[in-house]
């Protein structure tokens, strides 16, 4: 297994066996939401060390004015059980990112640019080449937005602000200026 790229700063500390959110001061990045049927989803400038990290995660690639997208797709079932009943959540949620993302990273490479997902299961690329790391979700939605975790067994699970454990997070990158990245979000809003 691959190392996670180096998000996760000395001030940010896994919350243990907590399952609801809690409020607390963070350093939320005020950015606006939007949605696409049913994907919630925001546009930040990634960070300076996140963006250093980033080849390890996609190789090849100038990360000059690199933008990350986390989505959020909430559910009717807390994602820190187990069984088949989440699986096939989970399966149908990827299945949903997938289909509307691609249509977005395709239509931003259409436009010249590059962009790509990060399957949420692996935190590997989904539509380029691996590289040597992955992409944590849960340490990328602390760091961009300031959200909670839990841990649950060996794994660190999303605690959303307003869906709590009921969500299913993934990310989008891009190195499309935000107005071309706008265009190909209205393009692409039914593909989800």
């Amino acid at each position: 297994m691959h190392p996670p790229i180096g998000l996760i700063s000395s001030t940010m500390q896994p919350i243990i066996g907590e399952q609801q959110p809690v409020k607390r001061k963070s350093h939320i990045v005020t950015e606006e939401k939007f949605y696409a049927n049913g994907i919630e989803y925001s546009v930040h400038d990634a960070p300076q060390r996140m963006r250093k990290e980033m080849p390890n995660v996609f190789p090849g690639v100038d990360f000059k004015g690199l933008l990350i997208i986390p989505t959020f797709q909430r559910t009717d079932l807390d994602l820190t059980s187990i069984g088949p009943a989440i699986e096939e959540v989970k399966d149908d949620c990827l299945e949903k990112f997938h289909r509307w993302g691609s249509a977005v990273c395709n239509a931003i490479v259409e436009r010249g640019y590059w962009a790509d997902l990060a399957d949420p299961a692996t935190g590997y690329p989904m539509l380029g080449e691996p590289g040597t790391s992955f992409y944590p979700e849960v340490i990328g939605a602390q760091t961009l937005l300031g959200y909670d975790m839990i841990l649950t067994g060996c794994c660190q699970m999303l605690c959303h602000p307003l869906y709590g454990t009921k969500v299913y997070p993934a990310s989008m990158f891009t190195t499309a200026p935000r107005d071309v990245l706008a265009e190909c979000f209205a393009q692409c809003t039914d593909a989800a």
